[in-house]
């Protein structure tokens, strides 16, 4: 069977690829999102991390002033300057960032210094830049800021007490002082370490709820645009597919699609069904080129001339068109079948009978929709008819 060149088309494919870049994107979009929220959460987690050095820095450094103030001894003295450092760096950092002019490198380090773990430092950076006053880190650098004095007023008694005791001591009496002074401020510290305390771990859990919520409504948003759009996509492929069935079955033609690689019938139309007397599921998987009689294929032009036979054994001269089309990554030939019995009726009564006719009393010819047909014509077609039939 001749093939007249075509080329080669996916256009469902091309029609898909929407669908495919939508689903990239909503994709991209949540590991994005999850990723920013993963961010989040690690920023959180130095916060917390850090909130805990610092509460048991101060904690520890009253404790060691007190023993300090107590016995003069110059290693709770020592331990004090360690953890005020830690505060101290915290704080340092914490005020650079509310200044809006700092050097990022310069709060990297002091975070380092006060033993926040690296990871999560760029984030707190960026949170304190920016989110300083969102709930719950608004009242938590309210409480840190509050204590601020105070650790300061720690700092100048323990430089105090040095003093003291480099030159001669220092009394019971103003031992005594000395400490109820320390434990007046940690009292005023304390409560307000612990609010500090509780609003960084409540900002945490809050901000980790709505991260959560945030990732997961954006993922459904963005899944439910996506199968919008896979709806209208399919519906219009569907009505697609629809109106080219509808086309497919009402050709006046026979209709046949062929395996480019075996041969063998993938669909057929009603059309190609009712020539062959074949439903149209018993000639998916035939042979394509068993729906002729062998032998009668002829080359004419660029289409085969040949006898389509029926599973009855009538016969039908047809013309076959064919040309190469894709459905998927199926390779398929699309035969277009015609009847072309009237032309070859034509041609009969012209050649075969043309010697029978001696003018018009013997060939009388009359006119039909701006043609001549023949009478003998129209006995070649009963003939047709009659020997179906005997076959039948």
């Amino acid at each position: 069977m001749h093939i007249a060149p075509a080329a080669l088309q996916r256009p469902l494919s091309r029609r898909l690829l929407p669908l495919v870049y939508a689903l990239a994107a909503v994709i991209g979009l949540i590991l994005a999102l999850t990723w920013g929220a993963l961010q989040v959460q690690v920023a959180l987690a130095g916060f917390l991390n850090g909130e805990s050095i610092w509460s048991k820095a101060q904690k520890q450094a009253v404790i060691d002033l007190d023993a300090y103030a107590f016995s003069g001894d110059s290693t709770h003295l020592a331990s004090f300057k360690r953890n005020y450092a830690v505060l101290q760096s915290d704080r340092w950092a914490r005020d650079a960032i509310d200044s809006g002019h700092f050097k990022k490198s310069e709060v990297t380090n002091a975070f380092l210094h006060g033993d926040v773990i690296p990871s999560a430092i760029p984030g707190m950076i960026f949170m304190l830049q920016y989110f300083s006053q969102a709930p719950y880190m608004g009242e938590a650098m309210e409480a840190w800021h509050s204590v601020d004095d105070a650790l300061i007023e720690l700092d100048g008694m323990a430089d105090q007490l040095k003093r003291d005791y480099a030159h001669g001591g220092v009394s019971a009496l103003e031992v005594t002082r000395w400490r109820e002074r320390i434990q007046k401020l940690n009292n005023f510290i304390e409560p307000r370490s612990n609010r500090f305390s509780l609003q960084i771990a409540e900002g945490a859990a809050w901000l980790g709820r709505v991260l959560f919520y945030c990732v997961l409504m954006t993922a459904l948003l963005a899944s439910l645009l996506w199968l919008r759009m896979a709806w209208r996509i399919l519906t219009s492929i569907r009505g697609t597919e629809e109106r080219y069935r509808l086309l497919f079955d009402s050709a006046a033609d026979a209709i046949v699609m062929v395996d480019e690689s075996s041969g063998r019938i993938l669909d057929a139309n009603r059309t190609a069904s009712a020539w062959t007397g074949r439903e149209s599921d018993e000639l998916v998987g035939d042979s394509f080129a068993s729906l002729f009689a062998p032998g009668s294929a002829r080359l004419v032009g660029t289409s085969v001339v040949s006898t389509l036979q029926g599973v009855y054994g009538q016969a039908k001269p047809v013309e076959t068109h064919s040309s190469l089309a894709t459905w998927g990554a199926q390779s398929v030939r699309q035969a277009i079948i015609r009847d072309i019995s009237e032309r070859i009726g034509m041609e009969h009564c012209r050649r075969g009978f043309g010697q029978r006719c001696r003018g018009r009393g013997d060939c009388r010819c009359r006119a039909q929709g701006g043609g001549g047909q023949c009478r003998l014509y129209e006995a070649y077609r009963l003939h047709l008819a009659g020997a179906a039939a005997s076959a039948f």
